[in-house]
């Protein structure tokens, strides 16, 4: 018998071992309990048992180039527990990818505590940090169900290697047991499981309504009678118009000028965004290499593009990175509370306010507002300034000034020349509250769709195990 002793900062695990249970590998992190016990389970089922290699098939198929329209799946777009994809990006340039087809499965290699496994419903190409996996002796959609269930996240967790960029090795991923189930309760997992995809999904599509239909509630508080005109192949423009400004066919489309007039009509004062700040900057560029990243004790919270949303900063998926290798580039982007963080580039013109108790940074792709106490008088509201902006009509006015083909952007001068009404302090708070509202209401009805998920997976297990 050998007594492994497992040392962290916050505690020392001390486990023992068999000797004769040794097999390959003799970090104490291996053989931690929780693993066992996973693995413990499986072998004791009622079924054939065999490891992943036998039960799917590793494909690896390199490309270094598709056209434009093909989907490039990362990491940062599965989310985790879920292994739902978003804000995919069509025909995105990168060195080298794997080929996927609808119904393989997508397994990651970096971070397995994410839980990242996603179920492709379209072909496309992935990051080489997944492993691209079609099934052989059992329905994809069960091969799914089950590596992103508990059973497995509780032993891949403790097979990482690597401490700033923990990832597993491909012959740990190769020997992972799979449970081949009868073919009656494999489609009862997988009816479960689509149910519940399905509820969960129709759940999201009412808390996004929700907190969309603020679009109307704003418009009618601040009196705006815009109406998108019918799209036009060929226009023209007054030569005046032409000064001064950008002279490409999207900058003078009928649908910005008549958005512009509609503020014009408004019985508020119009002030542009440069007006109402103190002050704007970029944020860091991570410097490339293991050495930038930190883990989230030892680093300081570095917001992407993924993490600036609608409704707030999200905090699900934050890479940490280390205040030493970044020291002065983190100076210009520390964000401060009610700062406004306005994306760049990607999901261009998502404005969020940073809460009070948040200390961090955001990259290069968004920069921070730092915005006046008052204008003309009028207190301004860092939430009521973000809500018009995320509304429909406040991202046509930010849409207008995008540049790039391939890579669209928005430069500073553009972001402090959009237009933004300014009411009472009255009607500001009224749109302010009334987003609050609903953001807690899309806030617990996410919640609830979440729970729908999560109750499934535990039957999911249950199932396997019994």
């Amino acid at each position: 018998m050998l007594k492994i002793q497992r040392a962290t900062k916050a505690n020392m695990n001390t486990y023992s071992v068999k000797y004769d249970e040794l097999e390959g590998r003799l970090d104490p992190s291996a053989y931690h309990p929780t693993r066992l016990n996973a693995i413990k389970k499986i072998k004791a089922l009622n079924c054939d048992v065999l490891p992943l290699n036998q039960v799917a098939t590793f494909k690896r198929d390199i490309v270094t180039e598709t056209n434009r329209d093909t989907p490039y799946f990362g990491l940062e777009n599965i989310e985790s527990n879920t292994g739902i994809a978003s804000d995919v990006e069509n025909g995105k340039d990168f060195g080298s990818a794997f080929s996927f087809k609808a119904g393989n499965i997508l397994f990651p290699k970096l971070r397995p505590y994410l839980n990242k496994v996603h179920l492709a419903s379209t072909e496309g190409v992935c990051s080489t940090e997944f492993h691209v996996l079609e099934a052989n002796k059992c329905s994809n959609y069960y091969l799914f169900a089950f590596l992103s269930s508990r059973l497995v996240v509780n032993q891949t967790s403790y097979l990482m290697t690597g401490n700033t960029l923990p990832r597993l090795q491909t012959k740990d991923v190769e020997d992972l047991l799979i449970p081949i189930l009868p073919e009656t309760k494999q489609k009862q997992i997988t009816d479960l499981l689509k149910k519940a995809y399905e509820t969960r999904e129709e759940k999201l599509k009412q808390a996004d309504e929700l907190l969309n239909s603020i679009d109307d509630f704003v418009r009618q508080q601040l009196g705006i009678d815009y109406q998108e005109p019918e799209e036009e192949k060929i226009y023209t423009v007054n030569s005046q118009d032409l000064e001064n400004n950008r002279q490409d066919p999207y900058y003078h489309n009928p649908k910005f000028v008549e958005a512009l007039a509609s503020l014009s009509r408004l019985k508020y004062k119009v002030f542009s965004l440069g007006q109402l700040m103190v002050d704007m900057s970029g944020g860091a560029t991570p410097r490339v290499g293991s050495n930038a990243y930190s883990d989230k004790e030892n680093g300081i919270p570095f917001l992407r593009v993924q993490n600036i949303t609608e409704k707030g900063i999200l905090l699900d998926d934050v890479k940490y990175i280390k205040k030493s290798v970044h020291e002065k580039e983190l100076k210009r982007s520390q964000l401060k509370a009610n700062d406004l963080v306005f994306t760049i580039t990607g999901r261009i013109g998502s404005v969020a306010v940073v809460p009070s108790n948040f200390i961090g940074n955001i990259n290069q792709h968004s920069v921070r507002i730092q915005l006046k106490n008052e204008v003309d008088k009028r207190e301004i509201d860092p939430t009521y300034i973000a809500t018009f902006l995320n509304s429909s009509f406040g991202k046509l006015l930010t849409n207008r000034g995008i540049t790039g083909g391939t890579r669209p952007a928005l430069d500073y001068e553009y972001i402090k020349s959009i237009p933004i009404p300014i009411p009472s302090t009255e009607i500001q708070n009224t749109i302010t509250n009334e987003f609050n509202k609903r953001t807690s209401s899309f806030e617990k009805m996410r919640a609830e769709a979440s729970k729908v998920l999560e109750e499934a997976k535990k039957q999911v297990e249950e199932m396997i195990l019994n």
